[in-house]
């Protein structure tokens, strides 16, 4: 694992860049595609205060995942689903791909933008955005949903000697079929017999081939405390020390990485 982190070769030496599920963003400042807080102490069991023994509690929409009856009504003629099952969740991802515009706005929307908002203006601006939105359409379809705002462990390890932009990503715990499974929020990725406990995410990009730790879990950004960019750049600046100290000590779990 060491000899494989150390082999990283450093892929830009100057500017600043957003990484989010593997696109680059050229910017003017630090930017990323994370998660926030200012509190010190980080959680050691992975569960991030989430009650997974009542799923029940994740059906509840967040203040900036809660979808109108009026656009509810237009998703729902769009994509009529009666239940969600892996099959239609893959019909979601394509729907999502399909009906929305991605567009860079450099992160000026994390943590600010709120599930209609998106759904109004049916662009998507990075992976908060991908993760709001399925997020917030699963509880309406039935589906317990959680937002997982995760950082690059290959980022951790060399910001800022090596590199000085800032990477990270969301993800999405939804509870199918009796049991929590994680899905990429931009690619369509899962995990099916997941332990939502372990913070270490291994699903791979091109710039993070070891993957992502958890930072903060929640109904939406407002929910975990995230309110803009700044705070995202603050905390990934924490974990990446915290992470370079345990690394040794992490625990990498042997996933079953599908694809819907």
């Amino acid at each position: 694992m060491k000899a494989a982190i150390q082999s990283w070769q450093v892929l830009m030496s100057k500017g600043y860049l957003i990484v989010c599920s593997g696109l680059l963003f050229l910017l003017l400042g630090t930017l990323s595609c994370s998660s926030p807080s200012d509190s010190s102490e980080e959680p050691g069991d992975g569960t991030y205060d989430i009650d997974y023994e009542h799923p029940e509690l994740y059906l509840v929409a967040g203040s900036q995942s809660e979808v109108s009856a009026a656009h509810l009504a237009e998703v729902a003629e769009e994509l009529p689903m009666d239940s969600v099952d892996l099959p239609a969740l893959g019909r979601l991802y394509r729907w999502k791909a399909s009906q929305f515009e991605s567009v860079n706005a450099g992160g000026t929307y994390v943590g600010r933008r709120t599930a209609g908002e998106i759904l109004k203006a049916r662009t998507l601006t990075g992976c908060h955005d991908h993760g709001l939105l399925l997020a917030a359409l699963l509880r309406k379809y039935g589906v317990p949903a959680i937002m997982v705002d995760a950082t690059g462990i290959n980022w951790a390890l060399r910001y800022p000697d090596e590199i000085t932009y800032f990477s990270g990503h969301i993800f999405v715990e939804a509870f199918i079929g009796g049991k929590w499974m994680l899905f990429c929020s931009t690619s369509g990725a899962y995990v099916a017999e997941y332990d939502p406990t372990n913070p270490v995410i291994p699903l791979t990009t091109s710039l993070e081939p070891t993957g992502y730790y958890v930072m903060y879990k929640g109904l939406d950004p407002a929910d975990y405390g995230i309110t803009s960019i700044q705070q995202l750049n603050t905390t990934q600046e924490r974990y990446a020390q915290m992470l370079k100290e345990e690394i040794d000590a992490l625990e990498f779990p042997e996933y079953v990485i599908d694809q819907l």
